[in-house]
């Protein structure tokens, strides 16, 4: 958590198989919405990776909005050594609450 967003990190697929990954990330999301539910100065959650880039089909249908490559600061800031493209992706906290608080 950093002021208004929330950043959220997807393992690679390789390290458990495709849907494996779909469903941890679909139950960690979950999760997630109990925290972000409790903590209502959150506006935003974002995922940015090379995962994005590469497979921005997956996040839209985890109802995120890719949003397409990082700018030259981010990436000096914090992927300077990563020669792979970097995407971000987000949602709002109401359609992330919509999507995946389950009471």
């Amino acid at each position: 958590i950093s002021g208004d967003f929330i950043h959220i990190h997807l393992a690679p697929s390789r390290q458990f198989g495709i849907n494996r990954l779909r469903k941890i990330a679909r139950e960690g999301l979950e999760e997630l919405a109990k925290i972000f539910r409790e903590n209502k100065e959150i506006k935003i959650v974002e995922g940015i990776s090379w995962i994005v880039a590469d497979h921005p089909k997956i996040m839209e249908g985890l109802g995120f909005l890719v949003e397409g490559e990082i700018d030259e600061r981010m990436r000096q800031e914090y992927f300077a050594d990563d020669e792979r493209k970097i995407s971000k992706a987000t949602m709002t906290r109401e359609d992330f609450l919509n999507r995946y608080l389950r009471d």
